[in-house]
């Protein structure tokens, strides 16, 4: 937008609210997304996507309907929007409250190489540490996680937000991270003192860290009537045991391990509760980038291309990935592309995955643990929270999940 992004409009109980009229520059000629929120203090409450064809012949008028969903924030309710500027090489954020303030944009500083660079040159490290291959003992480990957090923060975070953040901690307890496939692990963020005169915490040890993605509010409601189970043969040793434990829960699953099968139920889209306890290969060096081994057969985000955005709009899944990697992304002809991406822009409810490599026993536990909070009728952030907290703080596996989905979201 040439003239600020933002306007405010009064909505009446009956008929239309006032128009509200933006001027926009486009950077290049052919048809232009614009995604148009409306927010009630912190929340989005709806969200639509237009398009429009610059310098080509132009269609006339057009509108866009969406559902608004005018919940009131929590109290401590933040919500942070990460938008990565690739024309200025730098992250922008803009943070709003409950109580209705929002602070204007905040630049990080320019990046040194391309994001795509620094990223995966952090994941690289993230799954090293995971691995342990620097033989590190626990205490160290701990200390070098804080570090990476710290580092991350300190790079990445404009001087400006690191104080309200800091200001702010005794406030937060939900922070909601707003982007457009965003996979940089934003819940390693080690918050600390600006001035330097005291340590800090992980923000996602102190507050319920969830994400989504632009276009309409996440689904507050799941339902646990068609859970289905996906075992391929290879599978972690531990993953029959999850898959026992989530189904016992639960009361009710069926289990796939033939791609076919996956498939089918794919397109089908009857399916309320999709978890994955299996493998999961990222590899930007081939040409399947992301992938689950089904034998000598491949599940890719491949597949994933012709699904439509109602694709699973009916049932408003929830997709458990319990992989390593399964929340990251892989750069994909012109963009990022990753299976929550996939699966949320094909109408999941929501998509739990892990940003790096995780270890098995702690995916275990942490499974186990999620389940048994969102069963007996806790929320989704409530319930990661504590599978996260249940987890050695030494042990990188619990930073690496990340939610997208309504933190208040609960089983029916």
């Amino acid at each position: 937008s040439n003239d600020g992004t933002q306007r405010e409009i009064s909505v009446p109980a009956a008929g239309s609210s006032p128009w509200a009229s933006f001027e926009l520059v486009a950077n290049s000629v052919g048809v232009q997304p614009i995604d148009v929120m409306a927010w009630k203090n912190s929340v989005q409450v709806g969200g639509v996507t237009i398009s429009i064809n610059v310098g080509g012949p132009q269609t006339g008028q057009g509108s866009a309907r969406a559902d608004i969903d005018m919940r009131e924030p929590e109290e401590g309710e933040y919500t942070l929007e990460v938008v990565f500027e690739s024309v200025l090489n730098k992250y922008r954020f803009q943070l709003r409250s409950d109580t209705g303030e929002s602070w204007p944009p905040m630049f990080s500083e320019p990046l040194v190489g391309t994001k795509q660079t620094g990223y995966s040159t952090l994941i690289k490290r993230l799954d090293a540490q995971a691995r342990n291959l620097n033989l590190l003992t626990e205490f160290a480990q701990g200390e070098w996680l804080k570090g990476m957090g710290a580092l991350l923060y300190k790079s990445l975070i404009p001087a400006e937000l690191k104080q309200i953040l800091w200001e702010d901690r005794d406030r937060i307890r939900y922070l909601n991270i707003l982007s457009a496939n965003e996979p940089m692990p934003w819940e390693l963020l080690h918050v600390s003192d600006p001035a330097g005169t005291a340590g800090g915490e992980f923000i996602a040890d102190v507050a319920t860290v969830t994400r989504w993605r632009y276009g309409p509010p996440a689904g507050r409601r799941f339902t646990k009537d068609k859970p289905y189970f996906v075992l391929p043969s290879g599978s972690p040793a531990k993953s029959l045991d999850e898959v026992a434990y989530v189904r016992q829960k639960l009361g009710a699953g069926e289990t796939i391990d033939q791609l076919d099968d996956l498939l089918k139920l794919l397109s089908a889209g009857q399916f309320s509760l999709l978890h994955f306890a299996s493998h999961n290969v990222a590899d930007p060096k081939t040409t399947e980038g992301l992938y689950i081994p089904f034998g000598s057969s491949k599940f890719d985000i491949t597949f994933m291309g012709a699904w439509s955005k109602n694709q699973f709009r009916g049932q408003s899944p929830l997709v458990f990935m319990n992989s390593c990697t399964s929340g990251g992304a892989m750069p994909l002809y012109t963009e990022m592309a990753g299976w929550a991406d996939s699966f949320l822009g094909a109408g999941c409810g929501a998509f739990i995955g892990a940003l790096w490599e995780i270890r098995d026993n702690s995916a275990l536990v942490f499974a186990k643990r999620f389940y048994d909070e969102v069963a007996g009728g806790k929320d989704l952030g409530e319930s990661m929270r504590a599978a996260r907290n249940v987890l050695s703080s030494a042990d990188p596996t619990h930073l690496a999940y990340t939610l997208y989905g309504n933190p208040l979201a609960h089983f029916v």
